[in-house]
């Protein structure tokens, strides 16, 4: 697996500054690992604390009822039968209870992902703003320049300037943006709304597997709730045999046991639902790794177009050095350069938040 190492501390401690779109942050600057971030999110859900109380009832039924079988075990016969059964059916539950809380960790997880690529991007937009607004003023001293010569119109002016205005309007919309995303984050985190929060990370970019179809399996058959819905069909199957066993035991006849046939419904239904979840992933799971393809090729592309815009800013340099060029020239080099860097950075962050629903399909 690829790993490429980014802070974020530095690229929002750079493109967000304290005072942010007219709000000041009420504490100084705290800075969270990334898993320290996702902790403070899961912290903050009712429905886990609700799984966990849940769970300590669970076990305290298990222990004691684990008690109870300790005491009896030597006298077997149906009742220590069927608490060991109940015993099993209180693991189950219990199991699928951490199962229920492994699911919404991993959708928190995606959701704080999603949350942070969200500030970076606005980070960047913001960034390309500023440089576009630059050259629009650049541009606008020049056209002034040229007015007071005859070389430029005065419709060229208004352009320029409405075009100024334009921008600072778009402008000021990324910032009420910023402030809007940062305070979505706080909630989130369960902080204040403008406590200024940085979370450093790194970023695991995943690469295409050589052999797709055994990690698509491995991986699905490992999702919580394909996990969950096996418990169903081993319920399903253990009610039908118990029962056939008691049929058996009392003479009924297979064909006149309305019962069996219920039990028999249930448990292929269990069935049929498992194998519909597992395909439905394996279906999301493949069309995952097509997105991660298609990514990996706008990368690719991006990447060139970068080499291209790199080549294209060396030639217009050398013109400038030959008077064939201006400043102004090279300096609209620089920013389409680095537009497509952050182009590449776009594509790269995507792949980041896709390389968690790879190994968790059930987020897809």
């Amino acid at each position: 697996m690829k790993k490429i190492i980014l802070l974020c501390a530095v690229l929002l401690v750079v493109f967000l500054p304290v005072y942010v779109y007219g709000e000041e942050y009420e504490d100084d600057i705290v800075i969270l690992t990334y898993d320290e971030a996702l902790a403070l999110a899961v912290e903050s859900l009712p429905a886990i604390w609700d799984l966990e109380a849940h769970i300590e009832e669970l076990e305290e039924t298990r222990d004691d009822l684990r008690d109870d079988l300790r005491r009896i075990s030597w006298a077997g016969g149906d009742a220590v039968a069927a608490m060991r059964r109940e015993m099993t059916e209180l693991d189950r539950l219990i199991a699928s209870a951490n199962m229920e809380i492994e699911t919404l960790v991993l959708r928190t997880e995606l959701s704080l992902r999603t949350q942070l690529i969200s500030i970076i991007n606005n980070a960047m937009d913001i960034e390309a703003a500023k440089g576009s607004m630059d050259l629009s003023r650049e541009n606008l001293r020049h056209i002034e320049l040229r007015l007071r010569f005859g070389m430029a119109s005065a419709n060229d002016l208004r352009l320029a300037n409405a075009r100024i205005t334009q921008e600072y309007m778009s402008l000021d919309i990324l910032l009420a943006a910023q402030a809007s995303i940062r305070e979505d984050l706080n909630y989130f985190l369960d902080l204040p709304p403008y406590q200024y929060v940085i979370i450093e990370f790194e970023r695991y970019l995943p690469e295409m597997p050589e052999n797709l179809s055994p990690l698509i399996t491995q991986a699905v058959s490992q999702a919580p709730t394909s996990r969950r819905m096996q418990f169903d069909v081993l319920r399903a199957r253990e009610s039908l045999a118990l029962h056939r066993e008691r049929c058996t035991y009392r003479g009924r006849r297979r064909n006149v046991c309305d019962t069996c046939d219920t039990l028999i419904d249930r448990y292929d239904r269990a069935v049929i639902d498992r194998n519909i979840e597992i395909r439905r992933m394996e279906t999301a799971l493949r069309a995952a790794y097509n997105r991660l393809e298609q990514l990996q090729t706008q990368e690719a592309a991006a990447i060139l177009a970068l080499e291209q815009g790199q080549d294209a800013l060396e030639i217009i340099k050398t013109n400038l050095d030959l008077g064939r060029a201006t400043q102004f020239d090279v300096d609209s080099a620089i920013v389409a350069r680095h537009v497509m860097e952050q182009a590449i950075e776009r594509i790269l962050y995507q792949q980041w938040v896709l390389v968690l629903s790879l190994a968790n399909p059930e987020l897809l």
